[in-house]
């Protein structure tokens, strides 16, 4: 990691393995051994919680819409980005506080950049692809 710190970028390294965060959430909250891997994007998720200052309540409200359809994910993904969100904030502290949105919208669409292309190619006019 010298190539990014060499740079001004600060490097902040999480533990992914089964020895980790995924291992305690298996023993806390009983989570069968082949299931950690639906959790692991909550542990980038806490990481920049902790780096931007979201709290608890942020994460369910997001993992609630995210989850509406499977509730008995919601409570694990939480866990697992609040542990992180709390290692990362005591560690480095909150780096980047937002400031109040500019915007003048009321909602906000958030989507994955295959998705935003998508999007794109319907609004161009595309309406076949193979």
């Amino acid at each position: 990691m010298e190539y990014p710190e060499s740079n001004g970028i600060k490097v902040v390294g999480l533990d992914y393995t089964t020895g980790s965060i995924l291992s305690e959430l298996r023993e806390r909250r009983g989570i069968a051994p082949h299931m950690p891997s639906p959790f692991t994007n909550s542990v980038i998720v806490g990481a920049i919680a902790g780096l931007i200052g979201f709290d608890e309540e942020s994460l369910r409200a997001g993992f609630s819409h995210r989850f509406a359809a499977r509730k008995q994910l919601v409570e694990p993904n939480v866990y697992i980005a609040v542990k992180v969100a709390k290692h990362v904030s005591n560690k480095f502290g909150p780096r980047l506080i937002l400031g109040e949105s500019m915007l003048q919208h009321e909602e906000y669409m958030v989507v994955s950049g295959n998705e935003a292309v998508s999007i794109g190619k319907i609004i161009g006019g595309l309406r076949f692809q193979s």
